[in-house]
């Protein structure tokens, strides 16, 4: 967990020095999507012998960065980090797992249409992830990547409000462990894996600030 709290402390403050001087902005967002999970388990990463299928949901909401909303520049590097929920509706068979989530999210953008008062882009989204919840009697711990695409649309507004709409499309994998109590055999533990096709969409609220045009 130190690790990942590091990794995220980097992402923040690396984009903020770089985007000190442009038409950056911070505020908050919420997005959801659904997809299909194949879930493959077994008593070791390499060998994972039982595979499964579901449809599952995931959504998030938390805080993001963008270091260009108005700007009549080409390229833009959008943050988001959030907390959310990620749920299979049909693992274990005929059961429902909603677990919690803590993600981080980043867009690099290229400006297809750049004006004042509307910036839409286009460019690669990745997603980092970090899994650690209890649901059914059963301790779940992994961590995931996500590698797609994302289409966004900035719209600004009286200044300094912008509204931010984004549609992502994934592929995202999740790699740990899962353990729980056999009344037989005590505490049994097994690793899992799992893909992840997804569509996204999320909405933001954005507060612009070094404003040039």
């Amino acid at each position: 967990m130190k690790r990942f709290l590091i990794m995220v402390l980097v992402f923040i403050m690396v984009p903020l020095a770089a985007a000190s001087a442009h038409a950056s902005g911070i505020g908050f967002y919420a997005g959801g999507g659904s997809g299909d999970s194949e879930i493959d388990t077994g008593s070791y990463w390499w060998a994972l012998t039982n595979s499964n299928s579901s449809d599952m949901e995931m959504g998030s909401a938390g805080l993001v960065f963008d270091t260009n909303l108005s700007e009549d520049r080409l390229f833009n590097y959008r943050l988001e980090l959030g907390k959310g929920k990620y749920t299979w509706k049909d693992f274990p068979k005929g059961q429902e797992s909603e677990l919690e989530q803590t993600v981080m999210t980043h867009d690099f953008g290229f400006g297809i249409l750049r004006t004042k008062a509307v910036r839409l882009w286009l460019g690669p989204e990745i997603r980092l992830s970090k899994t650690n919840d209890t649901v059914n009697g059963v301790d779940y711990d992994m961590m995931g990547f996500g590698f797609g695409l994302a289409l966004g649309l900035n719209i600004n507004l009286i200044d300094p409000i912008t509204i931010g709409l984004k549609a992502s499309f994934l592929n995202q994998t999740l790699n740990g462990d899962y353990s729980y109590d056999d009344p037989m055999f005590g505490l049994i533990s097994q690793d899992i894996s799992v893909d992840d096709n997804i569509s996204m969409l999320t909405a933001a609220l954005i507060f612009r600030f070094g404003e040039r045009f």
